[in-house]
C-alpha cells in the first residue's frame, strides 16, 4: 500500500489502525506499508482518503516514493513481483545426495 503525498498520517501511524493490526504489517519510510491483508481488507483500505493505492503485482515506477527506503522497499517489492523474479537454478527440485548435472557417475572404492 502506497500513502499519499497529502495523508495525514504516516505509514507508521497507519499501520497501529484497523484492519492492519495482527496483520503482518511492516513499515518501510513514510508512504509504504506491506501487510497480508484479505480482499475485504484491502477494498476498505483503498477506499481510504490518506491512500493512493493498494497494489497486488508491480508498482508504477512514476509512484516510487521520494524518501531512500520506500523506494528501496517499493523496488524490492517489484523485483518479487516481476517476471525476472522465477529464476531457472541448474539442479532444482534434485535431491542433496544427486550427483551434479554432467557429473561422472561416482564408484565406491570396491569397484
Amino acid at each position: 500500500m502506497l500513502l499519499r503525498k497529502s495523508a495525514q498520517v504516516s505509514a507508521q501511524q497507519m499501520a497501529r489502525t484497523e484492519p492492519f493490526s495482527g496483520a503482518g504489517v511492516q513499515v518501510f519510510g513514510q508512504r509504504v506499508l506491506t501487510a497480508n491483508l484479505s480482499n475485504e481488507a484491502c477494498s476498505v483500505v483503498a477506499d481510504s482518503d490518506d491512500v493512493e493505492q493498494v497494489f497486488d503485482g508491480l508498482v508504477p515506477l512514476e509512484l516510487l516514493p521520494e524518501d531512500a527506503v520506500g523506494q528501496v522497499a517499493t523496488q524490492a517489492w517489484n523485483s518479487r513481483r516481476g517476471e525476472s523474479s522465477h529464476k531457472v537454478r541448474i539442479g532444482d527440485g534434485a535431491a542433496w545426495d544427486d550427483p551434479p548435472a554432467g557429473a561422472p557417475a561416482h564408484k565406491d572404492e570396491r569397484g
